[in-house]
């Protein structure tokens, strides 16, 4: 057991936007070959988002494209950044949700911050271009109506026009949305008319595309409408509420009208989405092949339905609301009649995005404080689910009682609603539940280990707690380990803050090199310092050349109690004054570090004797010593569950300074004498101060009845 790092703070993001109790604000990763970068959505205010570059600690802002409009432009409504999926192809990063269109981020030097945010290309642009008219998927001819009857009429061919149903098809939600109208004459002719006004279910205005102007309704002794195809995604139909980038295409799935439905793009064309060209303009029609053409279908292995999330590995896996599916292809190519459905399990997902360890996908499924894997098993021929958190009921099942200290008995069982993998220095499994509460777990796939802990951020919250309201894992700055970032809501200085924190890579027991940045008090810089990871919360640093006789600036923490370590001396807790300043006269200190206590906890099970055919278990146990084997640790705590106070391990002789620049770290064993009669044996082990801890065994001496 080793004690978790502390957090770095990386910045106040505190928007103006509404928050809730469900926040909107949301961490997305997005790597290129020579950048790891991470999108800010900050409160659901899209204008107010950024991007941070892992490699260099600084933040961003986003230029935010004309093209969005309504509430992609301003907000992420609340209760839902957790639902928000992603994919990324190339320099690109597609965002999608139930709620709204999907979003591109893109790495464009538009500005200095060369990032750019838009909608992915379904916006009411100007006409005449490719980009504009033809990314766009629709659905089959007269999907409410029976072929030939209810033809829409157009008053006009081209311009501003008025169209007409007799079987009443339009909504409101179709304004934005585009039409393909078709008539044919001697041959199949076809236009484009884009939405801009619904007067009621069987009349609405429409601005017919100049490119595509529509054929003429006379002819051959007729005078008929036309039949049509609506665009499939629209704020009636609904958006797509998961994506991947898989075989070379993008693939989009699960609308409002059409839960079950998935499109994928022309291989190699990640902007064509068009099924069908039209026969009078054959140069539209990027394909060439049914193996590269865009198509769609409809997910029909067994109790599969209203899909939830796609996620890409050596095949496409599907989570929906009552199982998981594979879709693969007989030819592997992916291509239109080649497509095969395999039902895999039927435990159900939930609308949040999976992760992918070796060849397990992790996902969060329907049911309340649970995580579940999908997995081929070799021995049994099929697809198998294991639920990772059935040993974990102390931390999945108690998440509120632990984070604001309520009787857990009074509230619902808390959902996990976010999940991120943390791949070194260990396989690490980061989940969030709907109370704000931060768990891990360290999964050892080899030897079948799965360590899970519960975290609670040192400082306070607007409930008591500090929430953690987003995570994502980062790649450190040496691109060695990796990081876990977060988005905090805390209390500081009686103010709500929203905050972007970093944890560090574990503690190895050695200094190491790294570069932090600082935007505040109207100062900036970057400042390269050795030091050991820290191990305090939402913590902040200060150096003497900015300081002014010993007076080192946070105002990040002003008039906050916290922790204060000085050259890698713990001066204990001080507060910061009303200024931000933290006065330490008259000593002089080079470098300072402070941030908010936390402790670390470790409770042990009933003792029993390991590989042994005798158990302890019910027995009364007289303990008389536990030896704990401590590894690169200074300080710690320990006690019977049973016991109202903890003692304290002695580190340190007496003679031994304790404001050394760097305390020792102690290897070895320690005795404790606890003594007193016990049927259920168990203890705890605590870190309270700004140390590192580690725990590598225990061992009972004593007698058992």
């Amino acid at each position: 057991m080793q004690r978790r790092p502390g957090t770095f703070l990386v910045n106040d993001i505190t928007s103006t936007a509404t928050r809730s109790f469900y926040s909107s604000s949301k961490l997305i990763p997005f790597k290129t070959p020579s950048k790891n970068l991470v999108l800010v959505l900050n409160s659901g205010a899209i204008s107010n988002s950024w991007i941070y570059n892992a490699d260099t600690g600084s933040l961003n802002a986003l230029t935010v494209g004309a093209e969005l409009t309504g509430v992609e432009a301003t907000t992420i409504p609340n209760n839902i950044a957790s639902e928000i999926q992603y994919a990324q192809f190339g320099e690109n990063l597609l965002i999608t949700h139930r709620l709204f269109r999907p979003l591109v981020v893109s790495l464009r030097f538009l500005s200095s911050s060369g990032y750019y945010i838009n909608s992915w290309n379904f916006s009411p642009l100007s006409y005449g271009t490719k980009e504009v008219t033809q990314t766009v998927p629709y659905l089959e001819v007269n999907l409410d109506d029976n072929q030939g009857q209810g033809e829409l009429q157009a008053s006009a061919t081209s311009g501003t026009i008025t169209l007409t149903s007799t079987k009443g098809i339009f909504n409101s939600g179709h304004v934005g949305a585009r039409f393909k109208l078709t008539r044919t004459i001697a041959t199949a002719q076809t236009g484009l008319v884009r939405i801009t006004g619904v007067t009621n279910a069987f009349t609405a205005t429409a601005q017919v595309d100049p490119l595509f102007p529509l054929p003429v309704t006379t002819g051959y002794g007729v005078t008929t409408g036309y039949t049509w195809e609506e665009q499939a995604w629209s704020t009636y139909r609904g958006w797509p509420r998961a994506c991947a980038y898989f075989q070379g295409k993008l693939w989009v799935a699960g609308t409002l009208t059409h839960p079950n439905r998935v499109w994928a793009t022309a291989t190699g064309d990640l902007d064509e989405w068009q099924e069908r060209p039209y026969a009078q303009y054959p140069e539209f029609a990027t394909y060439t092949d049914d193996t590269s053409r865009a198509f769609s279908f409809d997910v029909s292995a067994s109790q599969v339905n209203n899909i939830k999330w796609l996620k890409a590995g050596k095949r496409l896996f599907v989570g929906a609301e009552d199982g998981e599916a594979i879709i693969s292809s007989s030819d592997g190519l992916y291509k239109v009649g080649s497509i095969i459905f395999e039902g895999a399990t039927s435990f159900g997902s939930r609308e949040h995005y999976p992760v992918k360890i070796d060849n397990n996908i992790i996902f969060l499924p329907s049911t309340g404080g649970r995580v579940r894997n999908l997995v081929f098993s070799f021995q049994e021929d099929e697809y198998k689910s294991d639920d990772i958190a059935q040993h974990a009921d102390h931390i999945a099942g108690k998440t509120y009682a632990r984070y604001t200290g309520d009787d857990v008995t009074d509230h619902p069982e808390p959902f996990f609603t976010d999940i991120c993998l943390q791949r070194s220095p260990d396989a690490r499994l980061w989940l969030l539940d709907d109370f704000g509460g931060l768990s891990s777990c360290t999964i050892d796939s080899k030897n079948n280990i799965r360590g899970w802990s519960s975290h609670k951020l040192g400082g306070t919250g607007p409930s008591g707690s500090v929430r953690v309201l987003s995570i994502c894992s980062v790649p450190s700055r040496s691109r060695v380990n990796e990081n876990l970032l977060m988005i905090c809501e805390r209390t500081i200085n009686g103010v709500v803050k929203i905050t972007l924190e970093i944890m560090l890579s574990y503690f190895n027991g050695k200094k190491y090199t790294n570069t932090y940045y600082h935007a505040a008090a109207g100062y900036g810089f970057q400042e390269t310092l050795a030091v050991r990871p820290l191990f305090t919360d939402c913590s902040d640093y200060s150096i003497s050349y900015i300081s002014k006789n010993n007076i080192f600036s946070f105002i990040n923490h002003i008039n906050e109690t916290v922790e204060v370590i000085a050259d890698g001396m713990y001066l204990g807790s001080k507060t910061i004054d009303g200024s931000g300043n933290l006065d330490l006269s008259p000593n002089s200190y080079n470098e300072v570090i402070i941030g908010y206590k936390y402790e670390s906890v470790l409770e042990t099970v009933d003792f029993d004797i390991a590989n042994s055919p005798q158990s302890l278990q019910g027995l009364t146990k007289n303990a008389t010593e536990i030896w704990v084997r401590f590894n690169k640790t200074h300080n710690a705590l320990m006690k019977k569950s049973t016991d109202a106070s903890y003692e304290s391990f002695k580190f340190l002789n007496d003679s031994s300074p304790t404001n050394m620049p760097v305390l020792p770290l102690f290897t070895g064993d320690k005795r404790m004498y606890i003594g007193g009669m016990e049927r259920n044996l168990s203890i705890k082990i605590k870190q309270d101060q700004p140390f590192p801890w580690e725990v590598i065994a225990i061992i009972m001496n004593g007698q058992s009845y």
